[in-house]
């Protein structure tokens, strides 16, 4: 089944707080099993589908193919994510040959960094919804094939470049401070690890389906493995299906093929109805905390 995709240009009047120039793009998809999981609306499709149409969109602002995006000195730049956050009240009511809509929405922040809504709403009922934001950074590998040397990097493009940074507003404003504040929170969470509550497990990266084709491990796979690791260590929590209703992850580095991740889970609430937990994950080979998440899920 084929997709129906449009691209719309809304250009705003230059303000203090506001980029000149705003992108937006259209996509309706009939949902299938792609799009599908267990509980609903698949977050890790949703993260991918959001994923290609904010890096598509600064390939239009940029005026550049994917491929064809360097800085000063020939180095590849990539845009990696450095923030996400995922709001839905009905993910688990999205259904198989649902027609969906989504709307993204991406502003300019500065040279390096870009911002992003995925708004998605169910054509069949208004009330089934979702929304999520996603923040990125240009960067750059210091050294060939080392992924714990990423740098951020402004691209070399011709003319204006629009270095100045934006402060954006509204529900793009909201989320970078929420985003701040979760990643602010971490040594706070470091606290919490000596309590018994908190679970720990050790994740071995495979390559071959953790990582992109740029050999990073994806943001979008950080999910599924936050996801994977929790249903090993919780068992006690597979018994009723709750389906996610927020997920904000702050993604703080990478990692190589030989490494391996451990994810520490701090549980914050635990009931019949719903389920929240914090979780820190870190790269074992020099124990750098490499992504900060925090999760609410509801029956």
């Amino acid at each position: 089944m084929a997709d129906i995709e449009s691209i719309a240009y809304a250009v705003d009047p230059p303000t203090p707080t506001l980029p000149a120039l705003r992108r937006e793009r259209l996509k309706n998809t009939i949902l299938g099993m792609p799009q599908l999981g267990v509980n609903g609306l698949s977050e890790n499709w949703l993260l991918k589908e959001a994923g290609s149409m904010h890096w598509s969109l600064i390939c239009h602002e940029v005026g550049q193919d994917a491929s064809e995006i360097f800085d000063g000195f020939g180095n590849r730049l990539y845009a990696s994510f450095i923030a996400s956050e995922l709001c839905s009240t009905a993910l688990a009511d999205f259904e198989e040959d649902e027609r969906i809509e989504l709307r993204t929405t991406i502003e300019q922040l500065s040279r390096l960094r870009f911002a992003s809504t995925t708004k998605v709403r169910s054509l069949a009922n208004p009330y089934r919804t979702a929304t999520l934001s996603l923040s990125s950074i240009f960067m750059r590998r210091k050294h060939t094939n080392d992924n714990h040397s990423l740098a951020s990097a402004p691209p070399c493009l011709g003319g204006d470049t629009g270095g100045e940074d934006f402060s954006s507003t509204g529900q793009l404003a909201s989320f970078i401070e929420r985003n701040n504040k979760l990643r602010d929170s971490a040594a706070g969470f470091l606290g919490r690890m000596q309590s018994s509550a908190a679970r720990s497990i050790d994740y071995e990266i495979c390559p071959l389906t953790d990582f992109n084709g740029a050999g990073l491990l994806y943001f979008a796979n950080f999910q599924s493995i936050i996801d994977r690791c929790e249903w090993s260590l919780f068992p006690e929590w597979r018994g009723q299906p709750m389906a996610t209703r927020r997920r904000s992850i702050s993604y703080l580095g990478n990692v190589n093929a030989d490494d391996s991740l451990r994810l520490c889970f701090l549980p914050d609430a635990v009931g019949q109805a719903n389920r929240a937990h914090d979780c820190l994950v870190f790269r074992k080979s020099d124990s750098k905390l490499v992504a900060v998440s925090s999760l609410e899920r509801k029956g």
